[in-house]
């Protein structure tokens, strides 16, 4: 009976997360692929098609220690998996949206960790746009740019709206073989369709159910009013340096862009599905020798 109530409540518990638009991540990327390259990946959630990546410089890969983040009730694992990256595009990864994201708001939240040295201007971010081509530096960034770029400070963590002046800020001195959770939130001062995105807030290592204030602010225009693709670039990644990059999710809320990944419902499935065999094995007469 004890067991009984569980399943049911637990089965209630997966429908009521299915069921909520805001609980559910817009898109979703896990890199859960066999080692090798990422190039023609298509997993996750919330994607129009594949990925396009740089052969050269992309690698799904066992990062040995995983990605991992837990803070309150946010917990963020990457596993066994994630991507590796070791060179220097514009466009070292890049993806479609299934729908483009033309909300007032959306919170982006990713896994970041390096080994090496970063130096002067390292560079790895996140970008937003809705063309592949070109540098996107006039496009919301989120990401690392080391030591705020020309070593004016010890801060690596880049928010940008645009390259220069207001629109870019920094947070946070990282250190090497640390995993950080990054989240940003992306939104409009003046909300209305059409209007460009000119605010990023964002968090290093925030807790679920306790926003707070942002660790930094970027304000300035930011090119576009939607977009419908999200990429990757890198530049001065030194040869002796790898970053590694993990559970992409982008979001309707703060909440849902910290909450456990959508597999964590599925495996409370499985582990009850096996709790109740193991319990009628248990039941069952011993076979006879």
């Amino acid at each position: 009976m004890a067991l009984l109530r569980a399943c049911v409540f637990a089965t209630g518990w997966m429908l009521a997360l299915a069921g909520s638009s805001t609980a559910t991540p817009l898109a979703y990327e896990d890199f859960s692929y066999a080692y090798g390259e990422l190039d023609g990946g298509n997993g996750g959630m919330g994607f129009g098609g594949a990925w396009s990546a740089n052969t050269a410089f992309t690698e799904i890969a066992d990062p040995g220690i995983a990605l991992s983040y837990s803070g309150g009730a946010a917990l963020v694992d990457g596993g066994s998996s994630a991507l590796r990256v070791t060179g220097n595009a514009n466009n070292l990864a890049f993806r479609d949206l299934a729908s483009p994201i033309v909300a007032d708001e959306v919170f982006v939240s990713f896994l970041f960790r390096y080994d090496g040295i970063l130096n002067d201007n390292d560079f790895a971010v996140l970008w937003h746009d809705n063309v592949s081509t070109g540098s996107h530096t006039t496009r919301p960034n989120l990401g690392i740019k080391a030591n705020q770029g020309n070593g004016a400070g010890s801060e690596d963590v880049v928010a940008r709206l645009q390259l220069g002046g207001s629109g870019q800020v920094y947070a946070v001195d990282l250190v090497a073989g640390q995993t950080y959770f990054i989240l940003g939130r992306l939104h409009r001062s003046a909300p209305g369709a059409g209007n460009v995105y000119d605010r990023f807030d964002v968090w290093v290592d925030p807790t679920a159910g306790a926003s707070g204030a942002p660790d930094l602010t970027a304000a300035g225009a930011g090119g576009v009013s939607s977009f419908g693709t999200i990429g990757i670039r890198t530049a001065n990644i030194d040869a002796v340096d790898t970053f590694w990059i993990d559970e992409i999710r982008y979001a309707a809320t703060f909440e849902a862009a910290v909450v456990p990944e959508p597999s964590i419902a599925l495996l409370m499935g499985a582990g009850l599905a096996a709790l109740s065999t193991k319990g009628r094995s248990r039941r069952s007469p011993p076979r006879r020798p």
